[in-house]
């Protein structure tokens, strides 16, 4: 129980209501019922919906690069995905795009990508594109695109939650007096104090 006040502004909330041709699904949903992912090429055809994007569990290790062929413009490298107990860790989910599928094997080659908030280590250097293959299914989520997830609804329902006073001990509630009595206290200090200046 939140509150009578919160009871009333929960009853009184006109919730929004979205064009039925607008499907949305969080990130977390999509993880459990897309099996297979789509690859680039597939999502010119077929894409997700524009408040999603994938993203991969990956380590960047730069003694386990491989140096490839680039053009002018960009530096290729390319590594297969090894697995650590450090690469779940959150602080290497990064932005992915998947660019091939290997379906005997289920696993994928991809596009790495920066993001805001990397380690130093982890970022690539300007002008890099980064391929890893052989990762896993599992190693690959999807992201919510920044600012489509539900709390960010104009229309969402938002208020403080109240808690009543009974369920604190009487003890805990003794606060108020103790300031109320410095601030008699301060009250007769500042008179004397005014006092004194009147005199000198």
């Amino acid at each position: 129980d939140y509150g009578p006040e919160f009871r009333t502004h929960l009853a009184s909330h006109k919730w929004p209501t979205f064009p039925k041709d607008k499907k949305y699904s969080p990130a977390h949903v999509m993880d459990e019922v897309v099996k297979q992912i789509r690859t680039e090429e597939e999502q010119e055809f077929f894409p997700y919906d524009d408040n999603h994007f994938t993203s991969c569990f990956y380590y960047y290790n730069t003694s386990a690069i491989t140096q490839g062929s680039g053009s002018s413009k960009h530096n290729v490298t390319s590594s297969n995905w090894q697995y650590s107990r450090r690469v779940f860790e959150w602080t290497y989910m990064r932005p992915c795009v998947v660019i091939k599928r290997d379906d005997s094997t289920q696993s994928y080659k991809v596009r790495i990508k920066n993001r805001p908030g990397l380690p130093k280590d982890q970022i690539l250097p300007k002008g890099t594109l980064h391929f890893v293959t052989k990762i896993p299914r599992y190693a690959i989520h999807f992201s919510n695109t920044m600012y489509t997830t539900d709390q960010h609804i104009l229309e969402a329902f938002r208020h403080h939650i109240g808690i009543p006073d009974e369920i604190f001990p009487e003890q805990w509630k003794d606060l108020k007096h103790q300031l109320s009595s410095e601030g008699e206290g301060e009250g007769e200090a500042e008179t004397k104090t005014d006092g004194l200046n009147d005199e000198l």
